[in-house]
């Protein structure tokens, strides 16, 4: 968990930045309005998103029933908090901080409460493609990639 900026200084060794890794740095600077817009805009959207991932989760999964009679009754607020982490990793460009700070501890939730790995995998998907339909095109084409990665880090199916 490092952000791309974190990552180029600490690459400098303690030697001043070379072109390249000015370069680097001036680039994640001026993409800072961008990004700052598409949190502005997760954050307005985080409650529907979350809601919405969880109703159609529930939907899908009707063996499951609803999250509350699972034992997870803070599912939606979990789900704002992985939200939250993704819009926090697109600020600082860290597409591990998610994975690193909500999503790992929401997926060791899922294991506790013996929910399926497709299940757990759907809910994961669920978010990115939610997110898509939630958010402006700007703020989505930012937050979905880091939601992606959280599908894709997801547990294996069993074979």
């Amino acid at each position: 968990m490092s952000s791309r900026i974190v990552q180029t200084v600490n690459q400098a060794d303690s030697q001043y930045l070379n072109p390249n890794q000015q370069k680097d740095v001036l680039d994640y600077a001026r993409s800072l309005p961008a990004r700052f817009t598409a949190a502005r805009a997760v954050q307005e959207a985080e409650g529907e998103i979350a809601s919405r991932v969880l109703k159609e989760w529930e939907q899908s999964h009707p063996e499951l029933g609803p999250a509350a009679d699972l034992g997870w009754p803070e599912a939606a607020a979990d789900l704002r908090v992985v939200v939250r982490a993704a819009a926090l990793g697109v600020l600082m460009d860290d597409p591990d901080y998610a994975e690193a700070r909500a999503a790992g501890t929401l997926r060791r939730t899922l294991e506790f409460l013996d929910v399926p790995t497709g299940a757990s995998n759907d809910l994961f998907a669920l978010l990115a493609a939610t997110a898509r339909e939630a958010l402006p095109a700007a703020a989505a084409d930012l937050l979905v990639p880091h939601l992606t990665r959280l599908t894709a880090v997801s547990r294996p199916a069993p074979v």
